[in-house]
């Protein structure tokens, strides 16, 4: 444990660092879209057209936006995932093939995990992005900083806790470092006390425990956040 950007981080233990791109790692609708800025330096993307690069990050497959060929649509009833997903997912994050969990959406990049744990599946949350479908809360430092993270979140009306733990009356996020603090992923739990967390631009999936998503590729829990739960959250 230790204190970074003035909050208590649970501090993993050293391992190797994979980089993750920053599509992904720096992250709802809990705020109204921010007008797209001229004045923001030349960190552009493509409207419409932009992918997550994967290619320095282990191989994850990039997706163009939109729902890829041969893949059952978000929502429809008793839709069938893959091996190869499977096999995708694992092979990045070998503690799911240990562990319990369920593919629960298609692949898109429509959204990532930062966008994901603040219930937004309409846009990508991202301090160092510009373009359509790129959204960072307004008046928040566009930087890829934990402390970024947290603040992004606290407009959205959760603070910081001390742990995991499932609390009545209250919804939660946990938030994945490197050994060096760097926010990589956010997961949030459900009400039936398990994790839901988007994988890149891959799928989203359940997984019971929090920290079967973690290892070099996303960190490990270190900052966890709560609000109070709405009517359908409980």
């Amino acid at each position: 444990m230790g204190i970074r950007d003035g909050v208590r981080v649970h501090r993993p233990a050293e391992g190797p660092t994979f980089r993750i791109s920053a599509h992904h790692r720096n992250g709802g609708t809990c705020c109204p879209a921010r007008p797209q800025s001229a004045t923001r330096e030349a960190r552009t993307v493509v409207l419409g057209t932009y992918r997550y690069d994967w290619s320095r990050s282990g191989g994850w497959p990039r997706h163009s936006r939109g729902r890829p060929s041969g893949v059952a649509s978000v929502g429809s009833a008793g839709r069938a995932f893959s091996v190869n997903d499977r096999q995708e997912v694992e092979a990045q994050l070998p503690r799911l093939s240990g562990g319990d969990y369920r593919i629960t959406s298609s692949k898109t990049v429509a959204y990532n995990c930062f966008a994901w744990a603040a219930k937004d599946t309409t846009r990508v949350w991202s301090p160092v992005m510009l373009g359509s479908g790129v959204y960072w809360p307004p008046g928040i430092p566009a930087l890829p900083s934990l402390s970024g993270v947290i603040d992004a979140y606290t407009i959205c009306g959760f603070e910081v806790c001390g742990s995991p733990d499932q609390e009545d009356g209250y919804e939660k996020i946990a938030i994945f470092t490197t050994a060096q603090g760097d926010p990589r992923h956010a997961a949030r739990q459900l009400p039936n006390g398990a994790w839901t967390s988007k994988l890149g631009d891959h799928v989203d999936i359940e997984h019971d425990q929090l920290d079967l998503v973690g290892g070099p590729f996303f960190g490990e829990p270190a900052v966890y956040m709560r609000r109070e739960a709405s009517e359908e959250d409980t």
